[in-house]
């Protein structure tokens, strides 16, 4: 987990939790530190492979943050909506408030959002690319992809 420095007096990290395990350790740990709310923002790696990661990714969030932003991961030649609608389905095997959850497919413009939305003393959680240095877009493009760069990028926006 990388913590990403700014002037705003909210917590930014970012993670690469991109398993059951290691997101639920990522928001378990931010949750252990002092904050007003902990905004989570995360997808789903698309293929037809571990489907069932992003219902469970869904319900993890749902447990323990405050507000979710939906985004896209490593779309490949998946349904960027298909999968967000797949979190936001276990999302909502929780008592999570339904108005507390936004899905914006465009991972920076998510970025920026989560960033925006942060007021002093909020936490804002980043997972599923921390370490990749490549985003897979629709039609399984790829681009250069430095999550903590983008983080430091959008927070010079606001």
């Amino acid at each position: 987990m990388v913590p990403v420095e700014n002037t705003r007096g909210i917590s930014s990290f970012v993670d690469y939790g991109c398993e059951p395990a290691t997101f639920k350790a990522a928001l378990l740990a931010v949750k252990e530190l002092p904050h007003k709310r902990i905004i989570h923002m995360f997808g789903s790696t698309g293929g037809h492979r571990d489907k069932q990661k992003r219902f469970i990714f869904g319900e993890t969030s749902g447990k323990y943050a405050d507000y979710i932003i939906v985004t896209n991961d490593d779309i490949y030649d998946s349904d960027p909506g298909e999968i967000a609608s797949n979190i936001r389905k276990g999302i909502s095997n929780t008592q999570f408030p339904i108005s507390n959850v936004e899905t914006i497919l465009d991972r920076r413009e998510a970025i920026h959002h989560a960033l925006k939305i942060a007021q002093a003393g909020d936490i804002v959680l980043i997972t599923g690319k921390g370490s990749e240095q490549f985003l897979s877009l629709p039609g399984n493009e790829k681009i250069i992809w430095d999550e903590v760069a983008v983080v430091k990028d959008e927070l010079n926006k606001i």
